[in-house]
């Protein structure tokens, strides 16, 4: 109701969330009034023993979450994103790929998407 114009936003992608990630400590002390994730903002498909699922991504955000630079950032100001491929499911998925949808609702999860968003009714993340 009240726009506030921002002047620290912060843009990342390619979040390993197996390593330690201390770029985002480094982010959260200029102190962003947004945090835009441009993709990659986990990698559901690093283990290629394991066969990426619904529940294998939502572990993997899961598993973000808990990056203490990360939860932090979340913390202080609002976050937003868009998916890439590592995201959506696997290295170079495409439309074709079978979880699709379900890798849309996790990623709608884990940003706080409301439930009666019109972003959660369309297909693909934008």
């Amino acid at each position: 109701d009240d726009p506030k114009v921002l002047t620290r936003i912060a843009f990342g992608s390619c979040v390993d969330q197996d390593k330690p990630v201390p770029i985002f400590d480094a982010v959260a002390a200029a102190k962003p009034e947004l945090l835009l994730l441009l993709g990659d903002n986990m990698y559901a498909d690093l283990d290629k023993q394991v066969k990426v699922t619904p529940e294998v991504i939502r572990a993997k955000y899961q598993q973000m979450a808990k990056v203490p630079g990360f939860a932090k950032l979340k913390s202080m100001c609002p976050t937003l994103g868009t998916w890439d491929d590592h995201d959506y499911g696997r290295n170079d998925a495409g439309a074709d790929w079978e979880h699709k949808d379900a890798a849309q609702k996790e990623f709608h999860d884990f940003f706080g998407t409301p439930a009666d968003s019109p972003r959660r009714a369309q297909k693909g993340i934008y």
